[in-house]
């Protein structure tokens, strides 16, 4: 009697495409071939292919164009040596740890897909530039340089042959290999944002040091602002200082005549303690009239505030893509996204209390 025939799962399917695209199998262009297809050939449902897909997504080994429709990473297909291991030093400011959410978000992103992105991760930060040791990078083969770092380091690390590639590199430095955020488009996302609210009137909050970033932020609200019809003498703009009473004075001087037609933009989730303190002493606070320029601060999830923050697999991709394709080394400019909180009914406002 014939043993029945073992039903493929997802694991299996997983496994089987995964081998597929390490020989090379897929056509040049990358393309998988229709999940119909795909299903007939492996001898399993579309279901299974289509949570395989899924998954193989997640881990790296495929992605999904504009239309939909389902390629090979870029990494196994730019260069022959991609199913090589990639040994990664993340390189930062910090004392053993990350203190920029971005670059912490993105560490964590590269740390849970070392699998799928076959890299090895080590991590390197440190209280100032000057205390990296190239000793500590000997086993590395790439480095991604995720700080304001002297323009020398890449040249340091290209003599020791170690290919790198630096995260959000000052604007007016320019360099070899980079990727960045689109700081202009944050701030176009930020302002319609803000106009699909119907709001009249704006209030943008800078803080009071600042780089050429800020300014795009800022020229990117302008512009979704003045698309809507709006005026730009209805944008009122709040310099912030560092120092906390004089950011509160600022504020209860500057904002005595809110009322419900203003939304605020802030270009750091920082200041959001002491503009809910004098907003809710008003009785002006609305969640729902703020936006900020933050991927993660416990002020967000604590007032429930949308931000515009990263696309964390896009700025992965690119920064692994970068370092195994070393013949084109570019700046790749990764566009943002709206991140949403649900509303926190437990807080409480102080001028209802």
């Amino acid at each position: 009697m014939t043993a029945p025939k073992k039903r493929l799962g997802k694991n299996d399917v997983c496994q089987i495409i995964k081998e597929r695209i390490t020989r090379g199998d897929f056509s040049t262009d990358g393309l998988l071939p229709p999940l119909r297809s795909l299903a007939t050939a492996i001898g399993c449902s579309r279901h299974t292919v289509w949570n395989a897909v899924n998954q193989l997504c997640e881990e790296q080994y495929l992605v999904s164009d504009d239309t939909g429709r389902n390629k090979v990473h870029p990494r196994f297909i730019f260069s022959g040596k991609d199913d090589e291991l990639l040994r990664v030093a993340f390189v930062s400011k910090g004392n053993g740890y990350l203190e920029d959410p971005l670059e912490a978000k993105i560490f964590h992103y590269l740390t849970e897909h070392q699998e799928g992105l076959k890299i090895s991760l080590s991590l390197s930060a440190n209280p100032t530039e000057q205390l990296i040791s190239f000793e500590d990078f000997s086993d590395c083969d790439a480095a991604i340089i995720a700080t304001a770092c002297p323009q020398n380091l890449q040249t340091q690390f290209q003599s020791k042959e170690i290919t790198s590639v630096t995260l959000n590199p000052p604007l007016n430095l320019p360099q070899a290999a980079s990727v960045r955020i689109d700081y202009f488009q944050y701030g176009e996302l930020a302002g319609q944002e803000i106009c699909n609210r119907q709001f009249s009137k704006l209030v943008v909050l800078k803080p009071a040091k600042h780089d050429s970033s800020i300014e795009l932020y800022y020229l990117g609200v302008l512009k979704s602002w003045l698309r809507a019809g709006k005026l730009e003498s209805d944008i009122k703009t709040i310099t912030a200082e560092d120092d906390l009473f004089q950011r509160l004075t600022t504020f209860n001087n500057e904002l005595r005549n809110i009322d419900s037609s203003h939304a605020f933009i802030l270009f750091t989730a920082e200041f959001l303690p002491e503009l809910h303190s004098v907003l809710d002493k008003q009785g002006q606070w609305n969640s729902q009239a703020l936006i900020a320029m933050a991927d993660d601060h416990p002020a967000l999830d604590e007032f429930s505030i949308s931000s515009i923050g990263s696309d964390t697999k896009a700025l992965c991709s690119a920064l692994i893509q970068q370092l195994r394709n070393k013949k084109e080394m570019k700046t790749d400019i990764i566009p943002g996204q709206v991140i949403t909180r649900q509303q926190n009914n437990n807080l409480g406002s102080d001028s209802n209390a």
